[in-house]
């Protein structure tokens, strides 16, 4: 298969290098991903500036954009002469679970290549700090699974793409598709401070509230497995609790 890479924590990050040489044991893999580490830019595209793509090796471009931009250059123009097969955005450093997907650069670009048609797959690895961080497992899982998780993909009757999130682990418990997606929610606070008339805010400094919902794709992941789901790209309009008349 024709497979293209991407992410949102660059080009050159461990996740995507190792996950490029697991599948190019069969497959024909190319790289077109960030120029730096673009995580939580959600679904940013760039319409009102140029993109600049510059060839890093044989089938590895950066791009300057965000992980949607890097996904619709490669499959709308004619920079890759080839009709890829499937979209895999990862393996990024970090975890994408639940509410996680809205924020994610790396949801976001496997969401941009379901847009677009094809089959796309998400996976993102959670880390204990000051742990060793394996990759390794998680691209041979991909690899070993790929057909299946593709078909996921075409069998779904609507737009959507795979989302797998699992701990950096070097042995996995095994894998199962999770239905529920947890609820993330965070303590998250900012300093701000006065520069003249301007004010300067901080980056996001927090921590995550621990509340996993049983059986959500994060207690599956806190449970040693791998987890698997189906994340739908359609909006869905919520029904009002009670009918509301609008004046005009």
């Amino acid at each position: 298969m024709n497979i293209l890479l991407t992410n949102d924590d660059g080009y050159d990050s461990q996740g995507i290098v190792l996950l490029k040489n697991a599948l190019s044991m069969y497959h024909d893999v190319y790289i077109m991903a960030p120029s730096g580490n673009r995580s939580a830019i959600s679904h940013c595209i760039s319409m009102h500036s140029s993109l600049k793509i510059k060839k890093i090796a044989e089938r590895v471009y950066s791009c300057s954009g965000s992980p949607a931009d890097c996904v619709f250059t490669s499959l709308e123009t004619e920079i890759f002469p080839v009709k890829f097969d499937c979209v895999i955005s990862g393996i990024n450093h970090g975890p994408n679970l639940g509410t996680d997907i809205i924020y994610s650069g790396t949801c976001a670009a496997a969401r941009e290549a379901a847009f677009l048609g094809f089959p796309s797959i998400a996976v993102s690895l959670d880390f204990v700090h000051g742990k060793i961080q394996f990759f390794d497992p998680m691209a041979v899982f991909i690899r070993s699974n790929l057909e299946k998780l593709i078909s996921l993909c075409k069998n779904s009757s609507f737009s959507s793409f795979v989302n797998i999130n699992a701990l950096s682990l070097e042995v996995y418990k095994g894998a199962v598709f999770t239905e529920i997606l947890s609820k993330r929610k965070y303590s998250d606070s900012v300093t701000v401070t006065l520069d003249g008339e301007d004010f300067i805010v901080s980056e996001r400094d927090g921590y995550l509230i621990e509340k996993t919902e049983e059986m959500s794709d994060e207690s599956i992941v806190k449970n040693g497995l791998i987890s698997v789901s189906l994340v739908s790209c359609e909006p869905e309009s919520l029904k009002s609790v009670e009918p509301i008349v609008f004046s005009v």
